[in-house]
């Protein structure tokens, strides 16, 4: 991390600027978050002047100007909308698929106002009827053995033949969680000696097009095949009991009467919050508990993959040897991806997430 590596006032202004460049990259900013993210990028534009080049005038060819550039983001906001969608990315991403559908020389600007009326009314259609869109992929073109779930959750293969019976701690989070939804099933007693089978699912595509992976599978590659840790995708953020938390995710699986789909998952412990206050809410480190916190949770309460990433890298870990990935006590610091629902607008899916096992 490199709050290890740069000095405090570095750090500190590095964390303000992350913090205000992740607001203005939402699709929903709310008027409390505008006015944090005007007084966080005003303090650190100010002082990235003071500590890099001492506000000297005869400096400032060397400093960028989209440094300046930062101090109007937030009032821009104000009279236009959120930024994600007026920015340069996607307004050169539009001009240039316009522009490529053009067949004649003459009377270009003409030509191209038409192709924007076009892609308007084609973009109303699929909206009104999404099946009408070439790239729609309905049900049946999902993956071999898929099964829809509702509200655009899908559960992917792997699946196990059989069920198989899980040990007594997974079996103990099973309780806990029947003991909740479905009481008359359990017996409140029994918890310590409670049995069960499952039939184990390995992944979850989520509205937002992500795919969820399972340790379940994942556990059998060495950290070194999945890219030093960067591809491991069975981290997630989910919502449970109105508060949101981190958990690693080992496996899915339909149980009880209703078959209810559900994921087994093992809750990161409570965020550093002095560190997360210190650092303008930018890291959130949070440490790994493994079976010591395994919980039970409804499928569609997975809101999106993060990465885990650890705070320290221990030199003795060898890469090639290690399937565990994560380990107990050792912390690790949440990174979403940023502007993800921004994809959402344009109909992008998660590129991971087509990969197949």
């Amino acid at each position: 991390m490199l709050r290890k590596l740069l000095p405090r006032i570095f750090w500190r202004n590095l964390c303000k600027l992350v913090k205000g460049v992740r607001i203005l990259h939402q699709q929903t900013i709310t008027a409390e978050e505008l006015c944090k993210c005007r007084e966080l990028l005003n303090d650190a534009t100010l002082e990235f002047e003071e500590i890099y080049y001492a506000r000297d005038a005869d400096r400032l060819h060397l400093v960028r100007p989209c440094i300046h550039a930062l101090w109007h983001g937030p009032d821009e906001i104000f009279f236009r909308g959120a930024l994600i969608s007026i920015t340069q990315w996607t307004m050169e991403r539009l001009i240039g698929d316009l522009v490529a559908e053009l067949r004649q020389h003459s009377k270009p600007y003409a030509n191209l106002s038409q192709r924007a009326f076009l892609r308007c009314q084609v973009n109303a259609l699929f909206a009104l009827c999404p099946l009408l869109n070439p790239n729609h992929k309905p049900d049946s073109e999902l993956p071999r053995g898929a099964e829809v779930i509702g509200d655009e959750y899908v559960l992917l293969r792997a699946l196990d033949n059989c069920p198989w019976p899980v040990s007594q701690d997974e079996a103990s989070a099973f309780h806990d969680f029947f003991a909740e939804t479905e009481p008359g099933i359990v017996d409140a007693a029994a918890r310590d000696t409670y049995m069960l089978k499952v039939r184990r699912w390995d992944r979850l595509q989520l509205p937002n097009g992500q795919v969820v992976k399972s340790a379940w599978k994942e556990n059998n590659r060495p950290l070194m095949s999945l890219r030093l840790g960067l591809r491991i995708r069975r981290c997630v953020k989910f919502t449970d009991d109105g508060e949101t938390h981190m958990g690693e995710v080992r496996y899915f699986a339909q149980v009880g009467q209703a078959r209810r789909t559900v994921a087994l998952v093992s809750v990161f412990g409570p965020r550093d919050e002095d560190l997360y206050a210190d650092s303008y809410e930018t890291v959130d480190l949070r440490p790994y508990r493994g079976d010591e916190a395994l919980r039970v949770i409804d499928a569609k309460s997975i809101k999106a993959v993060v990465g885990m990433i650890p705070d320290e890298v221990d030199d003795d870990l060898d890469p090639t040897t290690d399937y565990q990935h994560f380990h107990l006590g050792r912390e690790y610091a949440v990174v979403e991806k940023m502007g993800f629902d921004g994809g959402i607008l344009v109909g992008d899916r998660d590129p991971e997430g087509e990969v197949e096992e």
